[in-house]
């Protein structure tokens, strides 16, 4: 797509956006947010205190570090 195209494109994508269908987005998008960071927090706090037998339980940190070792 040309770019005298797109821009036409992109200004008409920003006009039909208002402030209502953006507060509505927004509260929608908030309670799964807060979920996911709750979650991340308790998963966090509870990892530091359970020792198995093949050693510590990870936590979201190591989690992420061994999942982008992965390729």
């Amino acid at each position: 797509m040309s770019k005298t195209l797109a821009l036409p494109l992109n200004l008409l994508a920003v006009k039909s956006l208002n402030l209502k269908s953006i507060a509505s987005w927004l509260g929608q998008a908030a309670l799964p947010a807060i979920g996911i960071i709750l979650f991340l927090g308790l998963w966090s706090i509870v990892a530091k205190n359970i020792d198995t037998s093949l050693g510590e339980f990870p936590g979201p940190a190591a989690v992420w570090e061994q999942a982008l070792k992965l390729d």
